[in-house]
């Protein structure tokens, strides 16, 4: 009986160290990280989705799906580079909550799966309220090439002002005339 538990024991051992060290091996790939982080808040667009792997999944079969709340599912050419499997985020996407489905399989030829959601709030710029102001380089809609009269009410008072200086210089201009020639308007000179 003794030599059999000498026979059982190193073989029992023997079967569990084999058993514990495939097992590690043969372990599925697991997520280690992800960029963004499940449940961010985003204020800006981000450049890609990024999913950082214990191991190193392979390259086929790699997907990422993103899902606007309520949208239709946006698919992407996922890209793995050793742990690391990332997808270029849509240029186009609107504030709001997503879901990032990902895929890939392990080395061991097991799919792996899950998702992480984030929020896009990206600040929307306020737009500026318009402010008249004066552009030199373009002229007014009112403005006329042609030069305008300086008064644009009463022209008929400028011309009764110049006949009435016409008159009166044409009066005097009489006058000089008459004393000339020795005529009196007032009668003849000498006459009582």
């Amino acid at each position: 009986m003794r030599s059999l538990r000498r026979l059982v024991v190193p073989v029992v051992v023997a079967f569990m160290a084999v058993v514990g060290i495939a097992a590690p091996a043969s372990a599925h790939d697991r997520l280690v990280s992800s960029d963004p982080a499940d449940g961010a808040t985003l204020t800006a667009v981000p450049a890609a989705f990024t999913f950082t792997f214990v191991e190193d999944p392979l390259a086929t079969g790699a997907q990422v799906v993103i899902t606007p709340q309520g949208g239709e599912p946006i698919r992407q050419d996922a890209t793995v580079s050793g742990t690391k499997v990332s997808v270029p985020a849509p240029p186009a996407l609107a504030n709001g909550s997503y879901e990032v489905a990902w895929r890939v399989v392990s080395d061991d030829g097991h799919p792996v799966e899950g998702t992480i959601h984030v929020t896009l709030a990206v600040p929307q710029a306020a737009s500026p309220s318009p402010t008249p102001t004066a552009d030199p380089a373009t002229p007014s809609p009112t403005a006329s090439p042609t030069v305008a009269p300086a008064t644009t009410g009463d022209s008929s008072g400028m011309w009764t002002g110049v006949g009435a200086l016409v008159v009166a210089a044409l009066a005097v201009i009489g006058l000089l005339v008459l004393r000339r020639r020795g005529l009196d308007p007032n009668g003849p000179r000498g006459q009582h």
